[in-house]
């Protein structure tokens, strides 16, 4: 039961370089960016600590060769806090495209939804596509993610976790369309996702 609202002022500072030559599949340029955030949590006396640190980077580079496109990707995002971490600025991980639920979601190939991670996770994906004509691709993901919440212990608590996935893609003209196969040792089981549109 909700007793209070919960208010959270913040400031943040940006960065982001965008020259890919398709957002949906780029076959060269890169794009990256870093961003910084702190929040005050102070009115919400739960969550034992007044200030909240966040930094997130990512960067994504295509590599094609004909038809075929090899694409390396790179995700970090760690949370500072001495106390307890709100939902909305926990980490969240999945889905095949970053912000699905939160503005800052990492995607994950292997979780078709979303599911919480550490405070500090770090996401290594490499997808492989092929087109197929002018607007059919074939596609395969690989990922894995580190996730811990202290440096201090990261050694002992320190998660790895793997997923992949393998799916049929068509350019339409009102959006990607996409069948995705996906697994993960998060979940232990398949899943799949199905989507038409672009993102938003």
């Amino acid at each position: 039961k909700m007793t209070q609202t919960e208010d959270y002022p913040e400031l943040f500072l940006e960065g982001r370089l965008e020259p890919l030559d398709n957002s949906y599949f780029p076959t060269k340029g890169i794009s990256t960016g870093i961003r910084g955030r702190m929040a005050y949590t102070g009115f919400v006396p739960d969550h034992g600590a007044q200030f909240l640190g966040m930094v997130s980077a990512d960067i994504t580079i295509p590599i094609a060769v004909g038809r075929h496109t090899i694409i390396g990707q790179g995700y970090s995002r760690m949370v500072f806090s001495r106390g307890s971490v709100p939902f909305l600025y926990s980490n969240m991980l999945g889905g095949d495209m970053p912000g699905r639920y939160l503005d800052h979601q990492i995607p994950f190939a292997g979780v078709v939804g979303g599911i919480m991670g550490e405070n500090k996770v770090f996401v290594a994906r490499l997808e492989a596509r092929y087109r197929m004509g002018t607007n059919h691709y074939i596609c395969a993901v690989a990922n894995s993610a580190l996730g811990f919440n202290e440096f201090s212990t990261m050694v002992k608590e320190a998660n790895i976790n793997f997923g992949a996935s393998v799916g049929y893609a068509y350019n339409s003209i009102i959006g990607p369309l996409k069948f995705q196969l996906h697994w993960s040792t998060f979940t232990h089981k398949p899943a799949l996702y199905i989507a038409l549109g672009y993102n938003f």
